[in-house]
């Protein structure tokens, strides 16, 4: 099977490419593929082998699986929503990944098959996915962005993970409706104040609405990435963090300004809750915030 692969690339993309490429590479197609399509597809992924390390690449009836190191967590590939159709969107999420690891090390090290995780700002899951995986945990993805819903649930189905619950709305303030932006060019994916051309309708509730209506009976940690609508979510979550007191990590950027807020006042409204900052990574935009015990 490999020969015959390295075959086809040979012929099609005109250049030889060593069993470095192809070496994990399983090709389990039984349909049809046009030779130019084909050549296409071949291409990408060696573009994307070359840029990212991956574990295996899988051609499955017309579907591309990407199997990422070192958990083996799958995600489906998605040509079609990527920026230039290169796989460039594919990178950010991927990079997002090894740029978090000490971040879902820490979040591991934090949590039990029996804790709950809330995952804000899901997107695709990968932090969901691997939580999921290696703690066994309860997972709560949040995401209200209809083509990252589609592709979250493929991802979770994918893996096999029962324990990750998909709520296909924002988390905010108050309960109601919000625009969302979704221009994919670039990657601008959050709520925004006024709507605009690329902004669609999203359902919006708060988190003391979800885990009182849900009955949830506790919430350990909160990891939160919704591109500058932080404070927003935890004015909207503050009977629930007062009664359990979770680990809570915020992405915090430039995009705040847009709510008319700035990081400091954020900070400053966990602090007079008896929160501290515990660390700071990924040159400034990660915070981690634990309860501090009298």
């Amino acid at each position: 099977m490999k020969s015959y692969i390295l075959w086809l690339g040979n012929l099609l993309l005109g250049q030889r490419y060593t069993d470095y490429y192809f070496l994990k590479m399983n090709l389990i197609n039984d349909g049809y593929i046009k030779r130019r399509q084909f050549k296409e597809l071949i291409q990408k992924l060696i573009d994307l082998h070359n840029r990212q390390k991956l574990n295996e690449i899988i051609i499955r009836n017309g579907d591309v699986i990407i199997v990422t190191e070192p958990y083996n967590i799958q995600y489906y590939y998605h040509p079609e929503i990527d920026i230039d159709n290169s796989g460039e969107n594919f990178d950010v999420m991927f990079q997002s990944t090894k740029r978090d690891k000490y971040l879902l090390d820490y979040i591991v090290s934090k949590t039990n098959h029996q804790s709950t995780f809330i995952d804000v700002g899901a997107n695709l899951g990968h932090f969901s996915l691997n939580i999921a995986k290696r703690t066994h945990c309860t997972c709560y993805a949040f995401e209200p962005l209809p083509i990252n819903i589609r592709n979250l649930k493929a991802n979770v189905e994918l893996n096999a993970l029962k324990n990750i619950v998909i709520v296909p709305v924002a988390l905010g303030e108050n309960k109601g409706s919000s625009y969302f932006s979704t221009n994919l060019q670039t990657q601008a994916n959050r709520l925004v104040k006024v709507r605009d051309s690329s902004s669609i309708e999203v359902q919006c509730t708060t988190l003391d609405d979800f885990v009182y209506e849900n009955k949830i009976g506790r919430v350990d940690f909160i990891k939160v990435d919704i591109q500058g609508a932080e404070f927003l979510f935890l004015k909207g979550a503050e009977k629930t963090i007062n009664q359990f007191k979770p680990i809570i990590v915020l992405e915090s950027d430039d995009l705040s300004l847009q709510f008319e807020y700035k990081r400091k006042e954020m900070f400053q409204w966990l602090y007079d809750r008896s929160y501290v900052l515990d660390n700071s990574i990924n040159n400034n935009e990660d915070f981690i915030f634990n309860y501090k015990i009298e």
